[in-house]
């Protein structure tokens, strides 16, 4: 048998599957972006943000359960709206009593304390060539503008490279 699954894994070809995300959006200087950031998080654990929403189904695009609309405007961070199961048609509101003990949205969003990063260019990979000129992946850099809260308040709004690097 063992040998059978060594030759089955080396006939049969394995892929990783991936699937691009749904990102939240943040507004700033009037202009709408796409991130990574989950400032949501800064308040709830993905586990207890899951267990809120009480999601219907599933969707590989959108495992946080939800897309949240930011803006940042004079100086303070707001959640604009958040809808669950991001991936419908039609995603349903998700109501702000249930959440935020607010009644409308926008809200406030005086729990973030974090930084939204806006990319400002592509991914570039990093690669160093080794002394016997093979050449290694070592990671990945871009630029970003990127912005820093604390309790909603914008304290800090500056451009940087952001180097992710394997080791």
């Amino acid at each position: 048998m063992r040998k059978f699954l060594i030759l089955l894994s080396l006939l049969v070809p394995f892929g990783a599957l991936a699937t691009i995300q749904i990102p939240d959006k943040f507004i700033a200087d009037g202009t709408t972006h796409d991130i990574e950031s989950t400032p949501l998080e800064d308040l709830f654990s993905h586990d207890q943000i899951l267990l809120m929403l009480q999601r219907d189904g599933w969707c590989s695009a959108n495992w946080r359960g939800y897309k949240a609309v930011w803006e940042l405007s004079d100086g303070t961070l707001y959640l604009n709206s958040l809808v669950k199961n991001a991936c419908d048609e039609n995603p349903e509101s998700v109501d702000p009593v249930h959440f935020f003990g607010e009644s409308e949205f926008p809200i406030k969003a005086t729990w973030v304390n974090s930084a939204i990063e806006v990319k400002t260019s592509e991914i570039r990979s990093v690669i160093r060539v080794l002394p016997n000129g093979d050449k290694e992946y070592v990671g990945y850099d871009y630029d970003a503008v990127v912005f820093e809260f604390s309790a909603g308040k914008l304290v800090q709004k500056l451009e940087k490279t952001i180097e992710n690097r394997r080791y």
